[in-house]
């Protein structure tokens, strides 16, 4: 994945923008609530659990999963999965 490519689809799929201090070093259930992609922190866990998260096309199978600086694609986005059909992006500023 590269920033061109999320470029090209950001328009056509659910997308926010949060500061790089509401998620780096955040655990990705929270930033997932945080950015509305998701009504409660369990109904992540219960998509952990059963595979269905994933961050930039890695599945994601730990539920204290923490996003560190290098999960940003070009620094400014992430690309989150939640089943198989809804993708979303989340846009960080500095």
């Amino acid at each position: 994945l590269t920033g061109d490519s999320i470029r090209e689809f950001i328009n056509d799929v659910p997308n926010t923008k949060l500061a790089r201090t509401e998620v780096a070093n955040t655990k990705l259930i929270d930033v997932v609530v945080r950015a509305g992609f998701s009504a409660s922190k369990g109904d992540v866990r219960r998509l952990i659990r059963n595979g269905g998260v994933w961050l930039n096309n890695a599945k994601i199978d730990d539920e204290n999963f923490t996003i560190a600086d290098s999960c940003f694609i070009d620094g400014q986005y992430l690309l989150v999965s939640l089943g198989k059909k809804h993708k979303s992006v989340i846009e960080v500023s500095t």
